[in-house]
């Protein structure tokens, strides 16, 4: 593979990464699911995706 083909990818990878974030927090608010638990669970769930959300990012994530 060509390292332009690696860098698509990874970013390929990552968008789906992301999407797969996303639809977490969808269910985990559809849930209703205790702010400080969502916290959590999303920091645990974004680190089994190899992605580091910030507090920032989880803010925004959640509200």
């Amino acid at each position: 593979m060509t390292k332009g083909k690696v860098n698509e990818m990874s970013i390929f990878v990552f968008k789906v990464r992301l999407a797969v974030l996303h639809d977490f927090v969808d269910r985990l608010k559809a849930n209703k699911v205790h702010y400080i638990l969502q916290k959590n669970m999303l920091k645990q769930y974004a680190q089994d995706l190899n992605i580091r959300l910030t507090e920032k990012m989880i803010l925004d994530l959640l509200s």
